[in-house]
């Protein structure tokens, strides 16, 4: 009902009179060349389920599932935020103005940082528990399912800006295809090989490497556009400051006592 209130609108920028229903060709293959990045990406957790079951336990499963529900929620937050950003994009490529693109890229790539390290640090921290709070005790494998997918958030939000929100608008709508079934690929390589080993936690492992691959390689394609240094050194930065808070809640945990589980969560 809320889109269709903007039909009321559309009098003010289209002409009703002539109005043409031919689709051409390429426009057809291109939308449709742009639902394979999206079904990869529905794909990729069913992918791992699959492979954790075929070579572990229903058991591994259900920690991997229980973890990674919470990370792809706070990842389809922050890729909502692309979303908003992506027609500004799209305007200024249609007028060439690529200085003001490589602002609101930097600006982006900042408020993405910033956000990121207060998630991820805030996940690391109060891991325990969360799992305890929410999951329960028979949960306990989830904890370091969530401390170790919780890198993905960065990486993910990354390659989701850089991929459908920056790729995309300079029509570079087959790099981006490509680069998610390369992404697709890795996350299968890599869980085949950690999850025998580390279980669910492997697949956790997989997981995030897939997203590091695809942010890494998303920003070389863009390497034009994208200062590549300066993003790289902010990545580290966000690292560094992420392991900082972490350790310093942790220092708090060992030197405070607490009541319960909800005032250590607080």
């Amino acid at each position: 009902l809320g889109n269709l209130t903007m039909v009321l609108q559309l009098p003010k920028y289209i002409s009703w009179e002539k109005i043409n229903f031919k689709v051409k060709k390429e426009h057809l293959q291109s939308s449709f060349g742009l639902l394979i990045p999206q079904s990869v990406d529905s794909a990729n957790n069913t992918i791992s389920r699959l492979i954790i079951t075929s070579l572990t336990t229903y058991q591994q499963v259900g920690l991997y599932d229980q973890g990674l529900k919470v990370i792809m929620m706070l990842n389809g937050i922050l890729s909502s935020m692309g979303g908003a950003i992506t027609p500004r994009i799209a305007y200024l490529v249609s007028i060439k103005e690529y200085n003001k693109i490589n602002n609101v890229i930097n600006n982006y790539l900042l408020a993405i940082y910033i956000l990121c390290l207060i998630l991820i640090a805030g996940l690391l921290s109060t891991a325990q528990s969360f799992s305890t709070l929410f999951f329960g005790e028979e949960y306990g494998g989830v904890v370091v399912i969530l401390q170790i997918a919780s890198f993905s958030i960065l990486f993910s939000s990354i390659s989701f800006f850089l991929g459908k929100c920056v790729l995309v608008p300079f029509s570079k709508d087959k790099v981006y295809r490509n680069l998610s079934m390369y992404s697709a690929i890795v996350l299968i390589v890599t869980t085949f090989i950690f999850v025998p080993v580390y279980g669910s936690k492997g697949a956790a492992i997989a997981f995030v490497l897939s997203s590091i691959f695809l942010s890494v390689s998303s920003l070389w394609k863009l390497k034009k556009i994208v200062q590549i240094k300066r993003q790289i050194k902010n990545i580290l930065v966000t690292l560094i400051l992420i392991n900082v808070s972490y350790y310093f809640v942790l220092f708090v945990n060992r030197n405070f006592t607490f009541t319960n589980d909800f005032f250590e969560f607080l």
